[in-house]
């Protein structure tokens, strides 16, 4: 326990601890004038050789250290805010400040490991005549890039640091305040800035603290948006045209990553944050205080009015969906996607909630979907991914006769597209040869595969009769056979067979030679027919008008 004085009206801004336990605070030690001073101790509380650390001005000034943190070579990072014509330290050259009490700027800089001052740099003013404010609240040294990074704010004017701006807006608005994210190397030049994507006029924030999470930042702002569109953040829609509190995870170089907080679409009043830590297994603990706001809502808590202690639990849920389908035929078979972690659900047109999809039920066209799944401690992550679902080509093969002798001369076989291949006992290209495929019943297929790669086919079933079969119909030629055409061919049982004349016979047998029963139900041309059997059958046609016979063979399922 140490006292540090009896300055009128000091106060102290920022602590911070070093690697090897010296402790930092910071702060102004008058109020007129009020000098910025740094005080550096040991781990017991003795104030270190040089550790004494005071910042010289005019005697208006009005300066303050509001931010502090080492790097691990235990040099000392500060910024604070500067007003009273100009500040330095040592021999730096001094730098300006504005000499009005209504106007600060930010100064910042370095002191090396033995606190001898390294660099001293400030935001400078670009215009106007309206107070203006630049501040930084919290600081931390960013040890994977070697960077510090800055949190604050700043209004009522476009600032410059080196050559990049700042800038609020075109107008000089003391309504303009924006929340600003400084990222610099070790050397004070400035590598990234953000003002969380509050970039155009009636929109206004401020930065209450800046912690460390497993893959770059967390912020806690106040948020005010008064515009008709609305604002996005880290994939969150505020439809507000007011004001909200938030928690907002930044990455390494400044991307807003998620966002969540109070009711988007509701006003509030400020709600100040005191302090925040990240723990990558205790997750994230906020100090927030609202004694003067309303009661405020964030997801599934209410805070009443006062000062309370918010934490929420690391999220490194990451859902993956397992897909390897990017394209699919819609005459393919059923296939299930699976989601990691389990226990999630599916949601889009496409997918069923079990990750269950059916081709055959949809038309060309690109479906999206998403894989959501939650913990224990109500983390939710989401997938997404996509699938084409194309069409195959509708193809025929050109109805041929389906009976004959092995003597028969090359059947050209041919189909309704180009580019495909015939198959089947007998068939050598685009031929089929009677006497290779031999007695008996032979499928031949054709199969096509188009430039989305479905693939589409068709088959029909032919007989072979034996030679002895063929002697005793010898007088049946089949340049003298009528253009009978049966249809369709297979058929569950009603077909209709054109080509037909009057006094014309229709029997039907079996591959036994047993007559099979049938209904002739229409006398129209095509005539249609009813067969009562399942499997193979030969339509024997007797043609009175030229005393010819001709079979047909006809698949019924």
């Amino acid at each position: 326990f140490k006292a540090l004085g009896t300055y009128p009206q000091a106060q102290i801004n920022t602590l911070t601890v070093s690697p090897n336990l010296h402790i930092a605070i910071g702060g102004k030690i008058n109020s007129n004038p009020a000098n910025a001073f740094i005080n550096v101790f040991d781990s017991l509380g003795n104030t270190i050789k040089l550790g004494t650390l005071i910042f010289k001005g005019t005697p208006q000034n009005r300066d303050m250290v509001n931010a502090l943190c080492f790097g691990p070579d235990r040099s000392l990072y500060f910024a604070g805010s500067a007003n009273g014509d100009s500040i330095g330290f040592g021999n730096i050259p001094y730098v300006d400040a504005p000499n009005n009490i209504n106007f600060n700027t930010l100064f910042f800089g370095k002191f090396h490991p033995d606190l001898s001052i390294a660099w001293l740099k400030a935001g400078t003013p670009m215009a106007g005549s309206r107070p203006y404010q630049f501040y930084i609240k919290k600081m931390m040294y960013q040890p994977q890039l070697n960077r510090v990074v800055y949190a604050g704010l700043f209004e009522g004017a476009n600032f410059k640091i080196d050559n990049d701006t700042l800038a609020i807006t075109s107008l000089v608005n003391t309504d303009s305040r924006k929340p600003i994210l400084l990222c610099t190397d070790t050397a004070g030049k400035l590598i990234w800035h953000s003002s969380l994507e509050l970039n155009t006029e009636n929109q206004r924030g401020e930065i209450f603290t800046l912690s460390e999470s497993q893959n770059g930042y967390i912020v806690t702002a106040d948020i005010e948006h008064y515009l008709n569109n609305p604002l996005e953040l880290g994939n969150v829609k505020f439809q507000f045209n007011n004001k909200a509190f938030l928690v907002i995870e930044i990455d390494s170089v400044g991307n807003i990553k998620k966002a969540f907080g109070t009711d988007p679409v509701k006003k509030y009043k400020v709600n100040t944050v005191l302090s925040a830590a990240f723990h990558p297994q205790y997750g994230l603990k906020t100090t927030l205080i609202n004694s003067i706001s309303d009661s405020i809502v964030l997801p599934n808590i209410k805070i009443e009015k006062g000062s309370y202690l918010l934490s929420a639990y690391p999220c490194t849920l990451k859902a993956s969906i397992q897909n390897n389908y990017p394209n699919l035929c819609n005459n393919e078979v059923p296939i299930t996607l699976k989601g990691l972690p389990t226990g999630g659900t599916f949601t889009g047109s496409l997918v069923q909630s079990n990750g269950y999809i059916e081709p055959n039920k949809f038309q060309p066209g690109k479906y999206y979907f998403s894989y959501v799944v939650s913990d224990a401690n109500n983390c939710e992550s989401q997938a997404h991914d996509s699938i084409n679902i194309h069409a195959p080509t509708a193809v025929k093969i050109t109805p041929i006769d389906t009976v004959y002798c092995p003597k028969d001369t090359l059947i050209t076989l041919n189909a309704s597209v180009s580019g495909g291949s015939f198959s089947g006992m007998g068939v050598t290209g685009s031929k089929f040869n009677p006497s290779l495929a031999g007695t008996g019943i032979h499928s031949i297929s054709f199969r096509y595969t188009n430039a989305l790669q479905c693939l589409s086919a068709d088959s029909l079933m032919v007989r072979v009769k034996s030679n002895t079969e063929c002697t005793k119909t010898n007088a049946i030629k089949n340049s003298n056979k009528p253009n009978i055409t049966i249809f369709p061919n297979p058929t569950t049982g009603s077909i209709k067979i054109s080509g037909l004349h009057v006094g014309d016979l229709v029997a039907i047998y079996d591959l036994n030679g047993k007559a099979v029963s049938y209904q002739q139900e229409s006398m129209l041309d095509p005539t249609t027919y009813f067969i009562r059997y399942t499997g193979l059958v030969i339509v024997e046609i007797h043609h009175t008008n030229n005393r010819v016979k001709s079979q047909h063979l006809l698949h019924i399922y």
